[in-house]
């Protein structure tokens, strides 16, 4: 067998199209097509990365030495879904749109909320603030930003906590050497 009947037959045991098999090469699919027709011959380059991607030995392309002892190639693994970051992400953006919302309409709807204090004292809340609490959206507010401390968490917590426990055992290993001192 010659190196352009094992390019197919490896090509075909991987289950890859010329297409594919060129774009992990960094080829067009014209140049692989060329190799399997016999017209050309890649370049030891290609030919040694065929040899890895096919998880044959370079001599069995090139000589035709057996390539026993070779697991067949695997496809590649599928990438897990980060559905954490991803809700993480969703919950902030209905937080942020939630709060930019707020804001718009108490720009286009002004409120001005008078309170008053003890010993007659007045405590006047104008724009954002007078619009929410004026209009009873406090909670609605509260519960915006909890969605985005949600989303944060859901985004970044990991990262935090790490950075929290590397923290934690600095300032423990802190103390523990200014106590042996």
């Amino acid at each position: 067998m010659v190196l352009k009947e094992k390019i197919i037959e490896q090509r075909k045991r991987a289950g890859l199209s010329q297409e594919q098999l060129a774009g992990l090469l960094g080829v067009t699919r014209q140049s692989v097509s060329k190799w399997e027709l016999g017209d050309a011959v890649p370049e030891l380059e290609k030919v040694l990365q065929m040899s890895d991607l096919f998880a044959v030995t370079t001599d069995y392309l090139l000589k035709g030495v057996s390539p026993q002892g070779y697991a067949a190639p695997q496809p590649p693994a599928r990438q897990p879904v980060p559905w954490k970051a991803l809700g993480g992400a969703a919950l902030l953006a209905a937080s942020l749109l939630g709060v930019m919302a707020l804001w718009v309409l108490s720009a286009l709807y002004p409120n001005v909320f008078i309170e008053h204090l003890a010993g007659g004292a007045v405590r006047a809340y104008t724009g954002f603030w007078g619009f929410v609490i004026g209009g009873g959206l406090t909670g609605l507010l509260w519960l915006l930003l909890a969605l985005g401390a949600a989303g944060l968490s859901l985004l970044f917590g990991r990262g935090l906590r790490r950075r929290l426990a590397r923290c934690r055992e600095r300032l423990s290993a802190a103390r523990r050497k200014g106590q042996g001192k």
